[in-house]
């Protein structure tokens, strides 16, 4: 009867044993899959992040050149009607070519010499 009792204990200690590792080695593989799913998504939230701040330094970028451009246009249209002004006021005498490039009147206008003279 002690036989069968010591078998059945170191049975049951085996047994106990057995479950105890196997349970140990279930939840090894539960927290080793949450670190898995862990760093997945860190990774899918930096990935994301990321995507985000290049998405806003290229919505700035195209502002920019939007921005840019309508001031070149304004620039452009101001400078269609006027006259570019180099040097001292075009005298009363100076030719159109002379008074469109802002230029005193030489000794032979070249407006003159075209038959362009004002």
């Amino acid at each position: 009867d002690s036989l069968f009792t010591e078998k059945s204990q170191k049975n049951f200690e085996e047994l106990q044993t057995h479950y105890e590792t196997a349970k140990k080695e279930k939840e090894l593989l539960t927290q080793e899959q949450e670190i898995t799913l862990l760093k997945q998504q860190e990774h899918s939230q930096r990935l994301l992040k990321n995507l985000a701040f290049a998405a806003i330094f290229i919505a700035l970028f195209v502002i920019f050149l939007l921005v840019n451009r309508q001031r070149l246009k304004r620039v452009a249209s101001r400078l269609e009607g006027a006259p570019w002004k180099v040097g001292p006021a075009p005298s009363e005498g100076a030719c159109a070519i002379c008074r469109v490039r802002g230029l005193p009147p030489p000794d032979a206008c070249p407006g003159e010499t075209d038959g362009l003279a004002s």
